[in-house]
């Protein structure tokens, strides 16, 4: 996979045109590409939701001009779109205050832009968090969070879209876990899904690496069969497909590609070498779309940033394929070559492995740990990005610069767990493939403790006390006036 090239280098690496930014900072909407032209809905601006649509002409020289187009129904983000046949179709959102929709609405998508919105068929659940597909006549949407479902949501729906619109909704062969936030796309009949969030509970913290693939047809999706694992636990990243393979870019995780099949998913390969120099630094909640052996990728929000981005970087899947991957695969050991376009001299990279250790390897909510990260291969250089699967931070910073093949963060746990992984992913060098390894880490809940005297017990208490009570007894005078007059019957 050549570099994703953004739009301050595009000259120096591709000098066939530069991309341009989004309009807004954004993450967490929804792109997709349909017949030359790139669609992006919603998302999420760093100031709260949008319901803004820009739509741009993409071609090998990247994206053109950003265009508002018909803004969408409601302000909304985390929702999952796709084009077929001239429409864009789509399901589920979070519009803000603990409010997920099941409305689906479509629109005809042009070189014009994207037409009148039209509300369809609603999905048979509040969702948000799942990923939509579209293959051959069908939209197949998986997982998610719905919120009336509080045991998580594994289940899978189906329905037929055409220019009228999403027919009716039809249940088919559930997830083999609970999922919401991974990544599904589709080739040849077969749909693929890699990493999530997946666990008992919506919107936890548990991430995996694990993929599945499962045939799809008009009667729905067949029977899921597990695959090659993505060499990291992931979630929020983005997958597309493209001539046989499956490429997700994103997650904290830095970049990967494989090759599919009817057979599954093939063995991964890393391109997280380039991918942290050229897309700057790993990012999640972006969008990323293929066209014509391109892909694109639009926003997201930046490891080392509480904010989101307006970048957006394109990388050549057709010509410059072998021109700039970074040949270490997950599941060998053995080393191979890549031959540049521009020079007949090889370029060999040795195959990394990633150990992690964090010590303690058990600690309470609110205290700290150090985590190791050590790289072996051919003397490495460069930087480790370090991700949790759970809430906590890492300091100074979430990246660290290794000194002889290794370096370390201290890892301060905001929530319990019964494991959080820690991932180190190596980005690699001129001389090293990238890799990433992981570590479960032991967090219980922090222990409270009460004192029955102390001398510095502040007086707010014993005053917030009184006027609880001065509440109390105005709710209590209230409440038997009230009772004295007739009340209003409830409407349903």
């Amino acid at each position: 996979m050549s570099p994703l090239v953004n739009p301050a280098s595009a000259g120096s690496v591709n000098s066939s045109g530069s991309t341009t930014s989004y309009p807004t900072n954004i993450a967490h909407g929804s792109c997709a590409t349909y017949s030359g032209y790139i669609y992006c809905v919603g998302g999420g601006t760093g100031l709260g939701s949008t319901s803004a649509v820009y739509f741009a002409p993409v071609s090998s020289s990247g994206v053109g001009a950003w265009t508002s187009t018909t803004r969408y129904p409601t302000t909304e983000n985390y929702q999952s779109c796709a084009t077929y046949s001239g429409y864009i179709y789509c399901v589920g959102g979070y519009i803000g205050g603990g409010n997920v929709l099941s409305a689906v609405y479509f629109a005809p998508v042009s070189s014009s832009g994207v037409g009148a919105w039209a509300s369809t068929t609603r999905y048979p659940t509040t969702v948000d968090y799942q990923s939509c597909v579209i293959y051959s006549g069908y939209i197949y949407c998986v997982g998610g969070n719905a919120p009336s479902t509080p045991s998580g949501f594994g289940g899978v729906y189906f329905a037929p879209v055409s220019s009228s619109g999403v027919g009716a909704w039809k249940s088919t062969t559930s997830y083999p876990t609970k999922i919401e936030y991974q990544s599904c796309a589709t080739d040849s009949g077969y749909i693929y899904c890699v990493g999530g969030f997946t666990g008992s509970t919506p919107l936890n913290t548990t991430s995996t690496a694990s993929a599945y693939f499962a045939p799809v047809s008009s009667s729905g999706v067949g029977a899921w069969t597990s695959t090659t694992s993505y060499p990291a636990v992931v979630t929020a990243q983005s997958c597309a497909t493209d001539s046989g393979y499956i490429y997700c870019v994103g997650g904290y995780v830095g970049a990967y590609f494989a090759p599919v099949s009817s057979s599954g998913v093939g063995a991964w390969t890393s391109t997280a070498s380039y991918f942290a120099t050229t897309y700057s630094e790993d990012v999640e909640g972006q969008s990323c779309a293929t066209d014509s052996g391109y892909i694109y990728c639009v926003g997201g929000q930046p490891v080392s940033s509480t904010g989101y981005t307006s970048a957006v970087y394109y990388a050549d899947l057709t010509s410059n394929f072998n021109n700039y991957v970074a040949t270490s695969s997950t599941s060998s050991s053995s080393i191979s070559t890549t031959t540049s376009s521009t020079s007949t001299s090889s370029s060999v990279k040795a195959t990394t492995t990633t150990s992690v250790t964090c010590s303690p390897s058990s600690l309470t909510e609110g205290a700290s740990s150090t985590c190791t990260a050590t790289i072996s291969g051919n003397s490495p250089t460069g930087t480790v990005t370090w991700t949790s699967a759970g809430l906590g931070n890492f300091s100074p910073a979430p990246t660290c610069t290794l000194s002889g093949g290794a370096c370390a963060v201290t890892y301060v746990a905001s929530t319990s767990a019964p494991t959080i992984s820690i991932t180190a992913s190596y980005g690699g060098d001129s001389s090293n493939a990238g890799s990433s390894g992981t570590y479960p880490l032991n967090v219980a809940r922090a222990s409270t403790s009460t004192s029955s005297t102390s001398s510095t017990t502040p007086e707010f208490p014993t005053r917030s006390l009184a006027v609880v009570a001065l509440v109390v007894i105005a709710t209590v005078a209230v409440l038997s006036r009230r009772s004295h007059a007739r009340q209003p019957a409830r409407i349903s």
